[in-house]
């Protein structure tokens, strides 16, 4: 049973993870020069 939650979470944070990566391309993005 823990050995399933710790999976769980270790694929939370690979996900957390990529989010956080898409998030800031699309931040970067939006504020890229001539944008505005």
């Amino acid at each position: 049973m823990t050995q399933g939650l710790f999976l769980r979470i270790e694929l939370l944070a690979e996900g957390a993870m990529q989010l956080d990566i898409a998030i800031d391309v699309v931040v970067d993005h939006d504020a890229a020069p001539g944008q505005d």
